[in-house]
């Protein structure tokens, strides 16, 4: 079950993934080295587009995306649309960060929302920015509030060039790190859904 679980986790991504490699893209085909920045600033994209660099990546986050299940920041998407748009204007080609990495605090309080380790410890690091990472892994509900978060942004931005891809840790594929408060070896693959598989 555990690696049926991975499975659909992992299908998931690559889904979003072709969705955004088949679409019409100004690269395909092409064979030259393109250049982009991480946490692009609109007030530099001329400046950055005149040095050579092509691609901005244009970073959203969860919490403030969709602080309710459902219910949507429409000033944060506005904000969100104001920088997509002056990247554009300049010519910049859009990477979209989803920032899965800041999950809405009621995504980790759904039942099986957080990753245990073999200690019984809940993983909650709440005052590191980057690190509050959800069960994604092992409960479904979770990937279906994630798919549904990711279909929205997609929804509200348009055609989108790249997907930066990262799903947990500080934008990273894996779990949290194995320190957690007294224990160096922690393991987070035991919440009731992954021991069930």
């Amino acid at each position: 079950m555990l690696k049926n679980c991975l499975q659909s986790f992992s299908l998931f991504l690559l889904i979003i993934t072709l969705i955004i490699t088949i679409s019409s893209h100004p690269l395909r085909g092409e064979d030259k080295m393109v250049y982009g920045t991480l946490q692009s600033e609109p007030a530099r994209a001329q400046t950055n587009f005149d040095a050579g660099i092509r691609i901005a990546v244009l970073g959203v986050s969860w919490d403030r995306y969709e602080p309710q299940a459902g219910r949507f920041d429409e000033k944060y998407i506005a904000d969100v649309l104001k920088k997509r748009d002056a990247f554009k204007a300049v010519g910049m080609m859009l990477m979209v960060d989803f920032g899965m990495q800041y999950p809405p605090a009621w995504v980790g309080e759904l039942p099986h929302g957080r990753f245990v380790n073999q200690y019984g410890d809940p993983y909650t690091d709440l005052g590191n920015p980057g690190s509050k990472v959800v069960n994604g892994v092992f409960n479904q509900t979770v990937r279906d509030h994630q798919a549904a978060y990711v279909k929205k942004v997609l929804s509200d931005l348009g055609d989108v060039d790249f997907i930066r891809l990262g799903w947990g840790y500080y934008g990273e594929f894996g779990y949290p790190q194995p320190k957690f408060k007294d224990n160096e070896n922690c393991y987070w693959a035991y919440d009731d859904l992954a021991l069930m598989h």
